[in-house]
Formats: C-alpha cells, sequence, structure tokens
C-alpha cells in the first residue's frame, strides 16, 4: 500500500472495505456466534492492513495469515464503520441479526436463489449498535 494512503483515513476506510468484500467471510461460531474473518497469505498485504486498522483505532484479531472478529459488538462495529458490498457477507450478517444466527454456505446461497431483487444499498452498512 502507497505510504501517502495511511494519511487517509478515507482511502484507508476504503481499503479495508474492500479488502473484506473480496477476502472477507462472515461466518457461526460455536462461542462468539459471529467471525469476520479475512484471509491475507501475503505477508506485506497483512502487515499494510494491520497498520490500518491501527491507524482507525479499530481493535482486530490478527494471526500470521488473518485477521479477525469474534463476536455481535466487534462484527456489527465494522458493518457500521466499514460496510461491504458483498451479498453473500451482507445476507450472513442481516440474518445474525435477524434470527441471532449465521447462516451456513449452503444456507446463504438458498436464501440467494430464492430472491429474485436483492434490494440493498451498495455499500451496505449495518444498523448503529
Amino acid at each position: 500500500m502507497p505510504q501517502s494512503w495511511f494519511k487517509k483515513q478515507k482511502l484507508l476506510t476504503r481499503f479495508i472495505r474492500g479488502l473484506n468484500d473480496t477476502d472477507g467471510s462472515v461466518y457461526p461460531q460455536k462461542n462468539s456466534k459471529i467471525v469476520l474473518d479475512m484471509s491475507i497469505t501475503q505477508k506485506s498485504l497483512l502487515e499494510s492492513s494491520i497498520k490500518a486498522f491501527n491507524i482507525l483505532n479499530f481493535k482486530i484479531n490478527n494471526t500470521t495469515n488473518r485477521i479477525y472478529l469474534c463476536g455481535h459488538s466487534p462484527v456489527s462495529n465494522f458493518f457500521s464503520r466499514f460496510g461491504s458490498s458483498n451479498f453473500r457477507n451482507i445476507i450472513k450478517y442481516k440474518t445474525y441479526l435477524q434470527k441471532g444466527q449465521v447462516p451456513t454456505t449452503i444456507q446463504t446461497e438458498r436464501l440467494l436463489k430464492q430472491m429474485k431483487i436483492i434490494k440493498v444499498k451498495l455499500p451496505y452498512y449495518g444498523p448503529m449498535v
């Protein structure tokens, strides 16, 4: 990531949303009920992403190849602040908000097939918590 981007919060916010849209996933987890996970195998991209989150004062968890958030508040804060343009992640998140559980990938694909027109303004920003 160009160093000049680290000086502009708006660019960092868009970078994180795009990263999540392409490399992110929302899935169920036994203890926290919901996880938002971004798989990042390129070390320099992972380091830049962590730096971006730190500059934006947004708390994350990370490993050697991913950034993740566990639980209702962190995931809701992510959607409220960064938004998403990934329909599958939006559907999983909205279903979690409505039913208290994240649908599996198979359930999400069924929901997508049932929906003839998806009426979601992009980028989607979740409700404030």
